[in-house]
């Protein structure tokens, strides 16, 4: 897509659903590997150019039948990596 950068996880795998994140060129981003209890989830870290200070960033693919502990796993993760997350 002109003008973003994309960024994605388990796209090219049948047994994922996979994770994509897109990231508007303006902006310094790289990938970070963040240890968390889901096979499809992506975190990123942007700067604005000529902007101090960075975000994490994530998104991870919980599926509608997951079970209580796999929310509470996510919750535990936005917490300690203090993370804005989508799913």
């Amino acid at each position: 897509m002109k003008g973003y950068n994309v960024f994605s996880h388990g796209l090219d795998d049948n047994n994922e659903r996979g994770v994509v994140i897109y990231v508007a060129s303006d902006f310094l981003v790289s990938m970070v590997d963040i240890p968390v209890n889901f096979q499809e989830a992506l975190f990123v870290i942007l700067r604005g150019k000529g902007v101090t200070g960075q975000l994490l960033f994530g998104t991870i693919y919980r599926s509608p039948s997951s079970n209580e502990m796999n929310a509470v796993s996510y919750t535990i993760c936005c917490f300690m990596y203090k993370i804005i997350l989508t799913c």
